[in-house]
């Protein structure tokens, strides 16, 4: 199957997804767990939407163990990471997405583990996004740590077809199992 297929048919089943919020909960205890997730002190997230695994109560408690927590913004065809200390410094962009206001973007290779979401993933650590290929021209000649989450649900029997641009997650986060 190719990407846009697998894209259409996991969006459909991410949306129809139950207990959402038990499960992100699950899957944030599994991330706290995590000896990369403890020993990282530049964590990047992403702000949940739509129907995603909610990131909020992880990014709260990186805050409060005095982690330095950054959020992405998209500027023309990039993304970048900001510094965040709450959610207040945050505003809705153009595409619904709360995105940091401004502050310090970090370079890349100074972020210790970078989480993100996906559509799909499946069980030899590749993903599908949602098409436009932020995170993988973002994630090319990184070296840190990377961590997907996403429900069970999402995870597909199929090996995702890649190419050359795809990057491959260290760990995938379930609120099952830990992928490696």
């Amino acid at each position: 199957m190719n990407k846009s297929v697998l894209r259409k048919k996991y969006l459909e089943i991410r949306k129809n997804i139950t207990d959402k919020d038990i499960k992100s909960n699950e899957i944030f205890n599994r991330l706290i767990q995590l000896e990369e997730f403890n020993n990282a002190n530049v964590i990047a997230f992403y702000y949940p939407l739509r129907s995603e695994v909610n990131t909020l109560r992880m990014i709260k408690y990186s805050l409060e163990n005095n982690k330095t927590v950054l959020l992405p913004k998209v500027i023309g065809e990039y993304m970048v990471f900001y510094k965040i200390n709450s959610f207040n410094n945050l505003k809705k962009s153009n595409f619904g997405i709360m995105e940091p206001e401004g502050g310090i973007i970090f370079d890349k290779n100074s972020i210790d583990l970078i989480v993100l979401p996906g559509v799909c993933f499946d069980k030899e650590l590749n993903r599908i996004g949602f098409g436009k290929g932020f995170y993988d021209k973002y994630l090319e000649g990184y070296i840190g740590q990377t961590i997907g989450l996403c429900f069970e649900e999402q995870i597909s029997e199929e090996e995702i077809q890649t190419n050359e641009n795809d990057i491959k997650l260290k760990y995938i986060i379930t609120e099952k199992n830990i992928y490696s």
